[in-house]
């Protein structure tokens, strides 16, 4: 006959349990804890996500702003040159080119070159506002064409977009300067370069002409990258000058060292865009997949970024 042994009862081995049982208390098992949903957990990275991407996108932006205005707007001022003095040709073999205003901004309307300044058959336009010079120098609108009678007056950038008049301020007493326009081809004769401050020339004789250049110049380590003030090269006419024609009106941004304040307002409301896109990026990542988010959000984020460029370019002095 076989005897069975009872089993022991089962023992609970959790800390406090059999002091619990002595004392004829029931331990309730305590709650387990709930994992935090995958909803939260989404919306918190989607938010996380948006947050970076916007912080890392303006990032990139500003360093692009600083590239073009330092290196890529040359690539730009050049492809312009390049252009307008095909267009200035045409107008001067078939007598088109502009002798008097009206000249509309933009267009235009003299060659000239200057050995020791760098200047080789550069093209200049008909405006001084910051876009106007985005493709070379600019005439101020409100004096003579080179080559006429009176005082004739151009500027050009130091730095950005090539900067073509970054060297004037090495030119020196005695040195040519050429200008050719639909009058033909006048020469001038370097007699000062000044800066601001310094006494201002005699003014012209009467059946004489004169050509200011005007750029901003620097001093030390910053020279190169950040003028400081304005400098002049007056340059007295040779022979007898053209017939003067009529000139226009000159506004607030064509003025020295001014920006184009109108570029203000629809450069906010582009860079509130850029950030809209930015999210909506962001969000299509997250739902469609990086692929599909790239293809439609690349071409809009490259449209918006190419406007701001161009608006911010305008907001640069313009003899910079």
């Amino acid at each position: 006959m076989t005897l069975t042994m009872p089993s022991p009862p089962a023992t609970d081995r959790r800390p406090g349990a059999h002091r619990a049982a002595r004392h004829g208390e029931v331990r309730r098992p305590r709650p387990a804890r709930r994992a935090p949903s995958t909803r939260a957990r989404t919306s918190y990275s989607d938010v996380t996500m948006t947050i970076l991407w916007a912080l890392v996108a303006v990032s990139l932006l500003a360093i692009w702003l600083v590239a073009y205005a330092f290196f890529f707007s040359e690539l730009q001022e050049a492809h312009a040159q390049h252009n307008l003095y095909g267009t200035f040709r045409e107008q001067l073999a078939s007598g088109t080119a502009p002798l008097s205003a009206p000249i509309r901004d933009g267009k235009p309307v003299a060659l000239i070159s200057a050995s020791r300044a760098g200047l080789h058959n550069a093209v200049v336009v008909q405006g001084t506002a910051p876009g106007d010079l985005e493709t070379g120098p600019g005439h101020r609108s409100d004096t003579v064409l080179p080559g006429q009678a009176g005082v004739s007056v151009l500027y050009g950038r130091a730095v950005a977009f090539a900067g073509p008049f970054r060297h004037i301020a090495s030119l020196a007493r005695g040195d040519l300067l050429t200008v050719t326009t639909a009058q033909g081809t006048a020469t001038y004769t370097v007699d000062d370069v000044r800066v601001a401050g310094d006494p201002f020339p005699p003014p012209v004789a009467a059946g004489g002409g004169r050509l200011v250049l005007e750029s901003a110049v620097g001093r030390g380590y910053r020279s190169e990258w950040a003028p400081t003030q304005s400098v002049y090269v007056d340059a007295d006419l040779r022979g007898t000058p053209f017939p003067a024609g009529g000139v226009g009106a000159l506004s607030p941004a064509q003025q020295a060292m001014a920006i184009d304040k109108g570029a203000l307002t629809p450069l906010v409301l582009w860079l509130q865009a850029f950030v809209l896109i930015d999210i909506a990026f962001v969000w299509a990542r997250s739902r469609w997949g990086a692929p599909q988010a790239w293809l439609v959000g690349a071409p809009l984020l490259l449209a918006v970024i190419w406007e701001i460029t161009a608006l911010a370019a305008r907001l640069v002095p313009n003899l910079l």
